[in-house]
């Protein structure tokens, strides 16, 4: 393979390895955010125990 093509290829896979961590971040964001809000709900609702 000509180091030219083993470059674009490792480029690509860099390139592809960002994207991936780019949505692990914002899916990340998503689940904080998500847990964040039942949290609150759950203390909006209350104990049901007191």
């Amino acid at each position: 393979m000509p180091v030219r093509r083993h470059c674009a290829v490792f480029e690509q896979m860099v390139e592809e390895v960002a994207r991936n961590a780019s949505v692990v971040a914002q899916n990340t964001a998503a689940a904080k955010k998500s847990a964040s809000d039942a949290g609150t709900s759950a203390r909006e609702a209350g104990n049901p125990c007191d």
